[in-house]
């Protein structure tokens, strides 16, 4: 009871100046952290944990040797060998901040606009899908897909499952590549996409796949690619390649993700509260994300996670306040 009592103590008295520091340090790590989700930097990560734990171990045990290569492993000195190890997830960090998509207004569609490209989409992928014709498609969300565009042949037309069928058949000029699709027009075709260097992705997948999952690693597009070994339909976001999707599925994932974009854009852009306007969607993105595989998506368990660290101090704060306000009252008491 004594621990608990200094422990409520100390966080009855702590400074809102520390307080801001613990809360700005726990924002900046989680958004490392979630820069670096899924990219090859999260195992050197972890390899650079487990050696300094080892060098410390070492050092307690007082193994010299191994104590002297794991502290030559772990210095100062191999801060340059991390930078050039880390360079790619370095680059993608700076590229998040100077993006700057909280001021970014791309792709805005009406909510009605959002389920008619959602469902040419979905017809397209489905009509490729049993005539085994490969497709990538890609999706404009909040990051401009300028460069990517750039790279292909300008087409600024409505899309519609003939223009994008019309395009992928085999033996026309721009089926080998990819569209980008901008609101509800397709902007380019023939489009050439960074290629994935994750080494755990399935052998079994090949150009198409690397492709959509380099993209989606890279910015936050959503790419639908048909296989036309296969004819399976796939769909990757957020650093993340779904295989082997059932049209129902893929029509609740892009739903989610675009009408997610929709509620939070529009609420931007209007001075509404973000909240109110993501309800009038008719589906949620974490709602979609739950309910098309059945399984929890990391994202959900990042906000979780993200809200229990926000509120636990509070939470705590609030405790003490109130124990400390209990004992100066009965204190007051025994005194009169």
């Amino acid at each position: 009871m004594r621990i608990l009592g200094e422990a409520i103590h100390i966080l009855a008295t702590l400074q809102w100046r520390a307080l801001f520091d613990i809360l700005l340090s726990s924002a900046i790590i989680y958004y490392v952290i979630k820069l670096l989700r899924g990219t090859r930097a999260v195992q050197l990560a972890w390899g650079l944990v487990v050696l300094s734990l080892a060098a410390r171990l070492a050092d307690v045990v007082q193994f010299r040797t191994l104590g002297l290569l794991l502290g030559a492993v772990t210095s100062p000195g191999a801060a340059v060998a991390i930078v050039i190890l880390f360079l790619p997830e370095l680059r993608h960090a700076l590229e998040e901040v100077g993006r700057g998509r909280f001021l970014a207004v791309r792709g805005l569609l009406r909510r009605e606009d959002v389920g008619e490209v959602v469902d040419d989409l979905v017809d397209t992928a489905t009509q490729l899908s049993q005539n085994r014709i490969g497709a990538l498609m890609v999706l404009e969300r909040d990051d401009g897909l300028e460069d990517i565009t750039s790279t292909g042949t300008p087409i600024n037309a409505t899309i519609s499952p003939r223009l994008l069928i019309s395009i992928f058949y085999p033996g026309t000029p721009l089926h080998d590549g990819a569209v980008v699709i901008r609101g509800n027009e397709v902007t380019a075709a023939a489009c050439v996409l960074p290629l994935s260097d994750n080494t755990r992705i399935s052998s079994s997948l090949h150009t198409r796949h690397r492709a959509a999952l380099g993209l989606a690693e890279r910015t936050d597009a959503a790419v639908l690619v048909v296989s036309e070994e296969t004819g399976n339909i796939s769909l990757a976001y957020d650093g993340r390649l779904l295989t082997a999707l059932r049209p129902e599925v893929v029509r609740d994932k892009l739903l989610g993700l675009l009408q997610r974009d929709e509620g939070s854009l529009r609420a931007r852009h209007k001075g509404e509260p973000a909240e109110q306007a993501k309800g009038k969607t008719a589906t949620s993105f974490w709602r979609a994300g739950w309910a098309a595989n059945g399984e929890l998506r990391p994202t959900r368990l990042w906000q979780w996670g993200w809200r229990a660290c926000l509120g636990a101090p509070r939470a705590l704060l609030a405790l003490g306040r109130r124990v400390a306000g209990v004992g100066e009252q009965v204190q007051g008491e025994s005194q009169d």
